[in-house]
């Protein structure tokens, strides 16, 4: 059986993982072409929608918070606001470092704690822990990872997919031609 920490703590930190190399590749492309770093760190795909900065923001507050709700550890979380490309690339080391920081034995000895309550935005939501991670954290941290990821391909670069499922498949899926 998958323990709640195989479910989370990797694949959250190969999500992140992704949006750092994938921001690294965003930004060598700016330089390349003449686009200004700022001007990746504010794109978005619609008006009404995060800006990349802020995709990034929220897939590594998402990881932390999650790790606060299971592990039931303060951790300080950063704001939702708007920042800078280096400001990004902190928010992401500081995130894989808590993440690494997780215990197996710790996180899976709360998997059956329950029910967990917990805020999203204005909700107070209540669930059981494996239902919080696959119906609500996971999703969001993919979906603010995927969008992140379309913004820079909107904006030019290229970016493919075997890229964005490389860290996922490293160490799990043997592969071959």
């Amino acid at each position: 059986m998958t323990s709640l920490y195989n479910l989370t703590i990797p694949v959250m930190t190969r999500a992140l993982n992704t949006q750092v190399k994938v921001l690294k590749l965003g930004e060598e492309w700016a330089k390349e072409n003449g686009m200004p770093i700022a001007e990746l760190a504010s794109a978005r795909l619609h008006d009404d929608m995060f800006t990349l900065s802020k995709q990034i923001a929220t897939s590594t507050m998402w990881s932390k918070k999650a790790v606060q709700d299971l592990v039931g550890i303060e951790v300080d979380n950063h704001e939702l606001k708007e920042y800078s490309i280096d400001e990004c690339h902190k928010l992401l080391s500081d995130t894989l470092a808590l993440l690494a920081e997780v215990k197996p034995e710790t996180l899976d000895a709360k998997a059956s704690d329950g029910p967990l309550e917990f805020k999203a935005g204005p909700m107070k939501c209540k669930s059981t822990n494996a239902d919080y991670v696959q119906r609500v954290v996971m999703p969001t941290v993919y979906f603010h990872v995927i969008t992140m990821y379309d913004i820079l391909r909107m904006k030019g670069v290229p970016l493919g997919k075997r890229l964005f499922l490389a860290e996922f498949f490293a160490g799990g899926v043997d592969v071959t031609m």
